[in-house]
C-alpha cells in the first residue's frame, strides 16, 4: 500500500468505490413486485412503478443542479408531491421509500471487504457517501461484510440535506480525525461529486478511473480500488 503510506487517514467513497450493482432503476424494472415482498397491498402495480420511477427521474435531476447540493430533498418529500400518489396512507409512502432504498443498495464484494480491512490496520478510516435513501440498508451490508466497525465516521448524505461535492460532508467527516489535512487522502470514483468535493476543501485524491475517460484532477489515477495493493496507478 505503498501508494497510501503518507496519509495516515483515507476517506472513501463507496458506491462505485468498494459497493457495485445498486442504482437499479429503468422503465424496465418491476417495482411492484419489490412492493408487495415488503408487504405493500393497497397500491396497483401501475401507481408503484409509476411513483417510483417519477421519483427516481424527478431527483436525477436535482442530484446534477448545482443549487441543490445543500438543499436536497428526502425521498419521502418528492414523493408526497406527486398527484398520482395524493391521499395514499403514510404507511405506503414508506413502503414506496423502501422499494426506492432496495432498488438503490448495492453489494460490497468479499475481495474489497478484504482489502479494507487489511487497509484499516495500517489507516484511520472514514465514509462519506451519497445516497438518496436512509442510511438502515447500507448499515446492515456494511456489517455483513465485516467492514462497518472499520470506519470511524460514516457520513451519509441522506442524514442531511447535503450532498457531494458540498464541502459541508466533507467538513463533518474530517472532524472525526485531528490529523492536519494533509494527512488524508479521499478515493472515490466520481470527479464532479468526489474528486472535486474533495479538492475544494484542500484533500488529495485518488480518482478510481474505471472505464471512464481520462481527466487530469485527481492527484492520482487508478483503475479500481484494489490496485492499490500492487501500487498500480496511471500517473
Amino acid at each position: 500500500m505503498s501508494l497510501l503510506e503518507r496519509f495516515k487517514v483515507v476517506l472513501l467513497d463507496m458506491n462505485g468505490t468498494f459497493m457495485f450493482g445498486g442504482d437499479r432503476f429503468s422503465e424496465s424494472e418491476d417495482y411492484a413486485k419489490t412492493y408487495h415482498a415488503i408487504g405493500g397491498q393497497k397500491l396497483t402495480d401501475s401507481t408503484v412503478n409509476n411513483a417510483i420511477q417519477a421519483c427516481y427521474n424527478t431527483m436525477a435531476v436535482y442530484y446534477e443542479d448545482l443549487e441543490r447540493y445543500n438543499s436536497f430533498p428526502q425521498i419521502v418529500d418528492t414523493l408526497r408531491t406527486f398527484p398520482q400518489i395524493a391521499g395514499i396512507e403514510e404507511q405506503d409512502i414508506l413502503y414506496l421509500a423502501q422499494v426506492i432504498a432496495l432498488h438503490e443498495l448495492g453489494k460490497v464484494p468479499p475481495e474489497y471487504a478484504v482489502f479494507l480491512k487489511k487497509l484499516a490496520t495500517t489507516h484511520k478510516l472514514g465514509l462519506v457517501a451519497n445516497i438518496w435513501a436512509k442510511k438502515q440498508l447500507w448499515l446492515k451490508e456494511l456489517d455483513q461484510v465485516g467492514v462497518g466497525e472499520l470506519f470511524e465516521t460514516m457520513i451519509f448524505s441522506s442524514d442531511s440535506s447535503s450532498i457531494k461535492p458540498s464541502p459541508k460532508l466533507f467538513e463533518e467527516a474530517l472532524r472525526a480525525f485531528k490529523v492536519d489535512k494533509s494527512q488524508v487522502v479521499f478515493i472515490g470514483d466520481s470527479i464532479k461529486f468526489d474528486i472535486q468535493g474533495a479538492k475544494a476543501v484542500g484533500l488529495a485524491t485518488i480518482w478510481i478511473k474505471g472505464k471512464q475517460e481520462d481527466n487530469n484532477e485527481a492527484d492520482i489515477v487508478i483503475n479500481d480500488l484494489l490496485d492499490l495493493q500492487s501500487g498500480s496507478i496511471n500517473k
